[in-house]
């Protein structure tokens, strides 16, 4: 939570620099972690705050990296966080959201909770399709091969995916009752 000084706005026009690490650890809402997915977390944030009579601006800047495993394979990966985002906060008769970037605060309010801004600027700094890539760490170590995948799962994935294909195939003794069409 950050304190807006509502009666003092016009005042303060004072530009405040913060630095956090965001560590996956202490990432916690209600006893449950909030990036699933991720196995370990380490995100450092810079961001500024610059307030102005009608407005607060929040610059953020995160850097750092996610853990997790590879989706084709399952390996260990290191995905790297990098990205700027922004929120604007103006000020209002009501509290509501514009967009995902502006927010009205109401001119009784006087503390804005950006968590969630964070907890959603991180998430989306991480791709939905986590694969190894060429040149990708594997387990913190630099690999350049064309495919950083782990063979032997890829190729014990392909037997197990080959045999759920052959026990799917249906029985051709039942293909005329694929033939029948049921009243709808």
């Amino acid at each position: 939570h950050f304190n807006v000084d509502s009666n003092g706005r016009d005042a303060n026009l004072i530009d405040h620099f913060f630095l956090f690490e965001i560590i996956s650890g202490n990432i916690l809402q209600g006893g449950a972690k909030l990036f699933e997915s991720i196995v370990d977390l380490d995100v450092h944030l810079n961001f500024s705050l610059d307030k102005h009579p009608a407005l607060i601006n929040f610059d953020f800047d995160f850097s750092g990296s996610a853990k997790t495993n590879c989706d084709r394979c399952g390996d260990a990966l290191e995905i790297p966080i990098s990205t700027v985002q922004q929120l604007i906060i103006k000020f209002g008769t009501e509290t509501r959201e514009l967009d995902e970037k502006i927010i009205i605060l109401s001119t009784e309010e006087t503390e804005i909770d950006i968590s969630q801004y964070i907890y959603e600027f991180i998430t989306f700094a991480i791709p939905l399709k986590k694969v190894h890539e060429q040149n990708s760490k594997v387990n913190g170590e630099k690999n350049n091969n064309n495919n950083s995948c782990n063979k032997e799962n890829l190729k014990k994935l392909k037997e197990i995916s080959s045999a759920k294909e052959k026990k799917d195939t249906i029985d051709p003794r039942w293909n005329e009752l694929l033939k029948i069409k049921l009243p709808e």
